[in-house]
This record gives structure tokens, C-alpha cells and sequence, in this order.
């Protein structure tokens, strides 16, 4: 799986400024979430402890965040999600480049309904490696640091906040080969149910002639059966690891308000501003784990483009020619006569009568020497 998501982002090396750029956009989104929550919770706590001047300031800040949040929300989907179709649209053409290079005769009768598969569906599965793993793990990053930067003051509230956090953040690494095997099977699936669906209405003539729609419509609903149930199976794996995420979360924000009760009225300032931080980060760590999940239908999808691009040609291109050999074979030389300086003209090429040592045919037409060597 993981050579597989590294061969599909080396194909995206010619949308690397792009992607890069929507995972600093995505950053950017985050940290402005993060600022709109202190900035309330800042607020929150002067209003608290008494603090007025602090909690006025604050609130005067909060207003241009609670326009600056949603504009970066949308500036991070747009520019991801641009970067991530325009990836796409090259990953298809190559797929069709590499497709036509395989089958010079065109797809024929078989296997249409497997092809449509791999190149719809699993090409756009390949989105979930990019808009459903890596860019919510760059804004989640980005979350955390910044999370453990303002909570940096107090060592243990940063263990009780951070680490739940930081598990959240690492967990799609290891949930995603155990939903690889789901995923593979799903996408199996799913190319069989597209297979059971197209390939009758390819041969829509050899169907009608054999009296086979009912064949065709139990096959596919067969197909339709398994699928279903791979994809539950993945859905299932894909719940489980949002429930896990959510219950990390929660404890992070349980370890916030205990140490805010175990701190007393000293620590109340620090333990509100805590508890808006876990809420913050409810949004962008409470499904980080689903990310596994995306990460192993990804690797499927993957895995069925390369099975199909990385066969063999059937014809490969011929090797380049050897080069021109410079002595020159001539195949007759007719003088006039044996002393004389002049003569007919000698040809360098080869004939029926001389094979090159070179292994050209010898059939080759001859050519005919240069001014320097046409005497004898």
C-alpha cells in the first residue's frame, strides 16, 4: 500500500507546487481556527477572573477572526480541491497513454466494464490520498503545535491536552493496513459489479441472441451483493476509527477541566483557555483517524491502476538501428582497365551479394560512395 501511495504521489511530482501550496493553505485555515478559539477563551477567562481591559482587547480581536475563519475554510477547499482534480485529470491521461501503449487493437469485446471501473472509480478514490489524508493531517499538525505552544506553560496540562491529541494524529498510520484488506476487496468488488453491469450492454447482440437477461440481471445483482457487503465491512472499520478519535478527543478535553478543578481559582484562567482549545481541536482531530481508512482505499485504487498499466506491451518498440559502418563494401568494381586511374563508380552499400557485419538486411538498398572513393 504504501509503495502504492508513493508511485501515485511521484505521478503528481508535476503538481507539486500546487498541492503543497493547499497543504500550507490548510495550515493556515487551521492556525486561524485555533486563534478564533484562545481569542474567545482569552475573553472568556478575563470576564472570570476580572480582567477587564484583557477581555475588551480580546473581544476586539475577535471579530475580524470570525470573518478571516470561514474565508481560510474556503480558500483551503478551493485551492485543495483544485490541486486535487487537476491531478486526477493528469493521473487519467496517463492511465489512457499507458492503456493505449497495452492494447493497440482498442479494448474489444471483454473487459470494458473492469477498465471503466479502474478508470473512474479508482482513479477517483486516489482523492482520498490527498483531500481526505494528507490535508487534514497538515491542518491537524498545525493544530497540535500550536495547541502545545500556548499550553507550554504548564508541563501537565500539555501531557493531559497534547498526548490524546497527538495519539489522534498518529493513529491513521497504524489503522491503514488493517483496512487495507477491506479496502482491496471492496475495490475488487466493485470492479465486478461495473464488469457484471457494462460487459452485457457491450454485447448487447450476443445477449439478446443467447436469451441471457435473466443470466445477466442474477450475476449482476450477485456482484451488486458482494460489493455491498465489502464496502460495509470498510465503513465498519471507518466508524470504529472515528469513534476512537472522538474518545480521544473527549479525553483531552477531560484532561483540560481536571486539571482546571485541581488547579483551583489560580488556574482558571489557563484551564477555560484549555477547554476552548479542545473544542478547536474536536473539528479537526475528532475524525483524523478516519484517515486510515482513506489512506487504504487509496492504496486500492492504487494498486488496481498499476495492475493494468504495469503489464507488458504486447509489441515493444524496435531497437534503434545500429550505426552506419564507414569502410566501404563495395559490391563490384568494373575498370576499364588494370591500369588505368579512371573508373566506373563503386558502390558502398550492400547488396544481395554482401551482408553486413552489422546484421542490417541485405536486402538494403545500396548508396553510392563518395567522390573519394570512386576510383579504383
Amino acid at each position: 500500500m504504501w509503495s502504492d501511495l508513493w508511485r501515485v504521489a511521484r505521478l503528481w511530482r508535476a503538481r507539486w507546487p500546487a498541492l503543497v501550496a493547499g497543504l500550507a493553505i490548510a495550515m493556515v485555515s487551521a492556525l486561524s481556527g485555533i486563534a478564533l478559539m484562545t481569542l474567545a477563551g482569552k475573553g472568556v477567562a478575563a470576564g472570570v477572573t476580572g480582567g477587564g481591559l484583557l477581555g475588551v482587547a480580546a473581544l476586539l480581536w475577535l471579530r475580524p477572526f470570525v470573518l478571516i475563519r470561514p474565508a481560510a475554510r474556503w480558500w483551503e477547499r478551493m485551492a485543495s480541491h483544485d490541486a486535487a482534480f487537476r491531478a486526477l485529470a493528469d493521473t487519467r491521461v496517463w492511465f489512457f497513454r499507458r492503456l493505449a501503449e497495452r492494447r493497440p487493437g482498442g479494448i474489444g469485446m471483454g473487459g470494458s466494464g473492469d477498465l471503466l471501473g479502474r478508470l473512474i472509480a479508482d482513479v477517483d478514490a486516489l482523492d482520498r490520498f490527498y483531500l481526505g489524508a494528507v490535508v487534514p493531517a497538515a491542518g491537524a499538525l498545525a493544530a497540535v503545535l500550536a495547541i502545545a505552544i500556548l499550553l507550554g506553560a504548564e508541563p501537565w496540562l500539555l501531557v493531559l491536552m497534547a498526548l490524546p491529541l497527538l495519539l489522534a494524529l498518529i493513529l491513521p498510520l497504524a489503522l491503514a493496513p488493517a483496512a487495507a484488506r477491506a479496502a482491496t476487496e471492496a475495490a475488487a468488488r466493485r470492479g465486478e459489479m461495473r464488469a457484471a453491469a457494462v460487459d452485457p450492454l457491450a454485447g448487447l447482440e450476443d445477449t439478446l441472441a443467447a436469451n441471457s437477461e435473466p443470466a445477466a440481471a442474477t450475476r449482476l445483482a450477485q456482484a451488486d451483493a458482494a460489493m455491498m457487503r465489502a464496502q460495509r465491512r470498510l465503513v465498519a472499520r471507518g466508524a470504529m476509527a472515528g469513534a476512537l478519535g472522538q474518545t480521544l478527543t473527549q479525553l483531552a478535553l477531560l484532561g483540560g477541566l481536571a486539571w482546571g478543578l485541581w488547579a483551583g481559582e489560580a488556574g482558571a484562567a489557563l484551564a477555560v483557555l484549555a477547554l476552548f482549545l479542545g473544542i478547536a481541536a474536536l473539528e479537526m482531530l475528532g475524525l483524523m483517524p478516519r484517515a486510515g481508512a482513506a489512506l487504504a482505499t487509496a492504496g486500492a485504487g492504487a494498486r488496481r491502476l498499476f495492475e493494468t498499466t504495469d503489464t507488458a506491451p504486447p509489441w515493444p518498440n524496435p531497437p534503434p538501428p545500429p550505426p552506419c559502418p564507414r569502410a566501404a563494401n563495395c559490391a563490384s568494381r568494373a575498370c576499364a582497365s588494370a591500369g588505368a586511374r579512371a573508373c566506373r563508380p563503386c558502390w558502398t552499400g550492400w547488396t544481395s551479394r554482401s551482408a553486413p557485419p552489422s546484421g542490417w538486411p541485405s536486402w538494403a538498398p545500396p548508396v553510392p560512395a563518395s567522390p573519394a572513393s570512386r576510383r579504383c
